[in-house]
């Protein structure tokens, strides 16, 4: 036994105490750390599991959504067969007019169905290019059925044609309905089914019909170039200098597409002359003064810059401005305005030309050698409505959907509260061709 002084074993007592009580502040703070995480990771358990609960539910309405529009899908294709075979029966234009329009919806629903689909990284070219292309040559068929126009031998083959692809199609979707119907996951089963409907699609013929699917579209050649011989690298080089009014251009490459071109760049000016013929197809500045822009004054810049480019005849259209003001010229025959052969020239609020753009002109422009109408002008006017003023006509030639042409009478009409309605009205066959309403406003005129 050891001998301490009464002051050190009265601080060992204290000490002793002192960690009695840290050791039980320990033992506390534990308990409580212990209780906290536990709790906290209870907390983080069930908001996992509600968060995984909501993910599944979501899941399972992602998945009833899709099965869903897969099912309207199919409903939708079977209806568009359907009328497919009603409209090859049909003998008379209005029957002709009901079904084709008929086709037109259901093709319009398929797609929308379609769209519903979780695809978005799958090429569907085949199924969406067939119903989009069958449901708006039906709407073609229907227009013309509505003239009076009866179907052709041509048009009934392409018909049956295009009955029996539904066909094919609405039996491989049914098809893959019901397998999707019978996993737990409809949208993760849909992939590989599609890609196989569209590695196996049905070979379907090729439709010319004025509109925008037409096969004939992709074969179009730029009428005003298309006898012009192959203009080299130099020889488009001294026409981009000479549209621009500098010495000298240089190289940025060339492009493709429907009119391969060379393209040329000049301080923040670019060109872009094509290869064939050595005709400027557009022109842009990327750095542009934007502001008010004097419309009349600009108007008068663009059309002198047209004049000092070497084209001639051409009528101002409408202008629009916004920051820009872009003015629109079509190529006048004859007193007949040809509006296929369009110009864009946009002119920047310090009056020089910043855009120029001749992609119309090019692919549209030739003597076309127009006839005198045979509709006059007062059985066109027949054809106005109750309610219309004529202000005034003309003669045109308007551009279809199918990159078609429509030789025309143009009446700018007026209704009872001061706005404009544009009726155009066959040359040659008296029907209304387009209607186009005029949106005037502080900005410009636009033709909708």
């Amino acid at each position: 036994m050891h001998d301490y002084p009464i002051a050190s074993r009265g601080k060992i007592a204290a000490e002793a105490i002192f960690i009695k009580k840290t050791v039980r502040l320990s033992v506390r703070t534990a308990v409580l750390i212990c209780v906290f995480s536990v709790a906290a990771l209870a907390a983080l358990g069930g908001a996992l599991i509600s968060r995984n609960a909501e993910l599944t539910q979501r899941d399972r309405e992602m998945d009833a959504v899709y099965s869903r529009a897969l099912t309207t899908l199919v409903t939708s294709v079977g209806e568009l067969e359907t009328s497919l075979r009603k409209a090859l029966w049909s003998t008379s234009p209005s029957m002709t007019c009901s079904t084709c329009t008929d086709v037109f919806g259901k093709a319009m629903a398929a797609q929308t169905s379609l769209g519903e689909l979780p695809f978005s990284d799958l090429d569907l070219t085949n199924t969406a290019g067939f119903i989009s292309r069958v449901g708006d040559w039906a709407w073609a068929l229907a227009r013309n059925a509505a003239a009076g126009q009866e179907l052709s031998d041509g048009d009934r083959e392409n018909l049956r044609a295009m009955s029996d692809a539904a066909a094919a199609l609405s039996a491989s979707l049914a098809s893959l309905s019901a397998e999707a119907a019978e996993k737990a996951a409809a949208a993760a089963s849909l992939g590989d089914g599609f890609k196989t409907i569209e590695s196996e699609f049905p070979e379907v013929p090729s439709l010319v019909y004025d509109g925008p699917f037409s096969s004939h579209i992709s074969r179009r050649e730029p009428l005003f170039i298309k006898d012009m011989p192959e203009a080299s690298e130099a020889e488009a080089a001294r026409i981009a200098a000479d549209f621009l009014g500098v010495e000298t251009v240089e190289s940025a490459g060339t492009s493709g597409g429907e009119l391969p071109c060379y393209i040329f760049t000049s301080g923040q000016r670019t060109v872009f002359v094509t290869r064939r013929g050595g005709a400027v197809l557009s022109m842009l500045s990327s750095e542009r003064p934007y502001g008010e822009v004097n419309r009349a004054e600009a108007e008068l810049i663009a059309e002198r810059f047209l004049a000092s480019r070497g084209f001639e005849s051409m009528k101002k259209s409408y202008s629009v401005s916004d920051g820009l003001t872009v003015v629109s010229f079509a190529y006048e025959e004859d007193g007949v305005v040809c509006y296929p052969d369009l110009i864009k020239v946009g002119v920047a609020a310090d009056g020089s030309v910043a855009s120029f753009e001749a992609a119309g002109y090019i692919m549209n422009h030739r003597e076309r050698g127009l006839a005198e109408p045979s509709v006059t002008a007062g059985e066109a006017r027949s054809l106005v409505p109750e309610g219309l003023t004529v202000l005034r006509e003309g003669l045109a030639v308007i551009p279809t959907e199918g990159k078609n042409e429509r030789y025309c009478r143009e009446l700018v009409c007026e209704d009872g509260e001061g706005d404009h309605v544009l009726i155009y009205v066959g040359a040659e066959e008296l029907r209304q061709e387009k209607i186009l309403l005029l949106i005037e406003d502080e900005n410009g005129v636009l033709a909708l």
